[in-house]
């Protein structure tokens, strides 16, 4: 169930959801730009770029996080040609 939702619902739920929010903060802040009341720190879009990074940067720790498959300090030996025939890596026992 899980598996459905990250690879079919997510990929179509998450562009609009990202579009909605950003055309509320823009109609937003083009209502206080109007009204005269923006603060000079939100004039530039350095602001929204940041936070934008900060919360990609956090989603990619936490999916590094648990997609990890092995334990610390696992070795992994590499790929070896042995006779002719590439063995594939694995984990060293």
């Amino acid at each position: 169930m899980v598996r459905k939702l990250l690879l079919f619902v997510l990929p179509i739920v998450l562009p609009i959801l990202t579009y909605w929010v950003y055309m509320l903060l823009a109609r937003r802040k083009a209502a206080l730009a109007q009204s005269g009341d923006l603060p000079g720190w939100q004039d530039a879009p350095w602001t929204l770029i940041a936070a934008s990074a900060f919360v990609l940067m956090l989603g990619g720790l936490v999916a590094f996080r648990f997609t990890g498959s092995h334990e610390a300090g696992t070795k992994l030996e590499p790929p070896r040609y042995i006779d002719g025939v590439v063995e594939p890596s694995r984990v060293a026992d």
